[in-house]
């Protein structure tokens, strides 16, 4: 569509697959990638912006509380141009708790992922652990196993958030498609903008 985008994660995994479907799509001389903490978001990208719009996609945030994810959007709100617009597309707390599911299994490539996880509600937290295998000659090989945590919000807490950031909310949503929040919508959007 003509954008020039810089995308930003901490996994030099998922950097090397962005670099590599941009160049597959020829898109390498208008996508850039960093990686990052997104908590760091303006010291990463210093002297470049103002940005015309924020994405922060597939639950990016709560792995390090409200005070971190609020810093990570003030930061972000500190490179956009006044106008800019944000779109949230994160978990929502409420749709986790009404289908909620002790175990997953995600596939991506070679690699499975196999994910137990445990709900504290009294903190709007969802305690994973996870087991990263390998399919090597038609076996899985366990490769890594890893526990975290992440905090789930409310819509309500993700307007309060952004709000608390310096963006102006604007909706929440269901999805990209913007269709209507219902509580058992796995997933939320919001849209917010820089004021100006």
């Amino acid at each position: 569509m003509g954008y020039h985008v810089v995308g930003i994660d901490i996994s030099p995994y998922f950097i090397s697959m962005a670099r590599r479907r941009a160049a597959e799509a020829r898109l390498a001389d208008r996508a850039r990638f960093v990686i990052g903490d997104a908590r760091e978001v303006s010291d990463l990208l210093k002297g470049e912006g103002p940005f015309d719009a924020v994405l922060c996609l597939w639950t990016s945030i709560g792995y390090f509380g409200y005070e971190d994810d609020v810093r990570m959007f003030s930061s972000a709100r500190s490179l956009a141009r006044p106008g800019a617009i944000l779109v949230l597309n994160t978990a929502n707390r409420d749709g986790i708790i009404a289908s909620y599911c002790q175990s997953f299994i995600h596939e991506l490539d070679d690699i499975e992922a196999h994910e137990l996880r445990k709900l504290d509600l009294s903190r709007s937290i969802l305690i994973s652990r996870w087991r990263i295998c390998e399919r090597e000659e038609g076996a899985l090989k366990i490769r890594a196993e890893v526990k975290m945590e992440l905090r789930l919000y409310a819509p309500h807490e993700i307007l309060t958030l952004l709000r608390d950031a310096g963006w102006e909310p604007e909706g929440i949503y269901a999805s990209l498609s913007l269709d209507q929040l219902r509580p058992s919508s796995r997933w939320l959007v919001a849209l917010a903008r820089a004021p100006g």
